[in-house]
């Protein structure tokens, strides 16, 4: 099993053994956290065959359409099925219906209950968030700011954080955030997994 109660820190809950993929200086967090995320589940893939499957623009960055149009082109070729939980508009997180249409709030307890599920099930989660807007341990090395793609990794009820890991290579294996403030960055979570 994957997924291993935490003995660092008491309450924490995080999955092991997901491979590391550095998405190297190009805008391709979304493709090289799908690798990774692959690699998990054994599938073989490389997040440049993904980038050209998903129309993947480099400079374009990280735009929640532009993530569900890309993810929704990969998970039928991998046998996964992708899965949009939320995405934030004006008015906060709302779950997305047929991948376009504002559906109905989530909650910030619902927003935590869907990451301990997917957790406790062995499923890490893609992040959309806004990055550099609240604090992280280890501390971000330079000031950086924008739209990136993260995966969630684990939680820890007891201590309010969340656990998440970054494609920007070693040293970026295994973060934490308030949970409060991971839910007030998210963008977009999102759960793909095999069928």
């Amino acid at each position: 099993n994957r997924v291993v109660r935490d003995e660092i820190e008491e309450g924490g809950v995080s999955i092991r053994g997901i491979p590391m993929v550095d998405q190297g200086a190009k805008g391709y967090c979304v493709v090289a956290s799908v690798q990774r995320l692959f690699e998990y589940y054994g599938i073989p893939c490389d997040m440049h065959q993904l980038a050209q499957i998903a129309g993947s623009d480099p400079d374009r960055g990280t735009s929640i359409l532009a993530i569900n149009e890309e993810l929704g082109a990969i998970d039928h070729l991998f046998k996964t099925r992708f899965n949009c939980l939320a995405v934030r508009d004006r008015n906060g997180l709302v779950e997305l219906i047929d991948g376009r249409y504002v559906g109905p709030a989530v909650p910030e307890a619902d927003f935590h209950k869907m990451i301990g599920k997917s957790i406790d099930a062995g499923i890490p989660l893609l992040w959309a968030l806004e990055v550099g807007a609240y604090p992280e341990t280890p501390p971000l090395q330079e000031q950086t700011s924008g739209g990136h793609m993260r995966m969630i990794i684990g939680y820890n009820t007891q201590a309010n954080q969340i656990y998440f890991s970054d494609s920007w290579g070693a040293g970026h294996e295994r973060k934490t955030m308030d949970a409060n403030d991971a839910y007030e960055a998210t963008h977009g979570l999102f759960i793909l997994k095999p069928t």
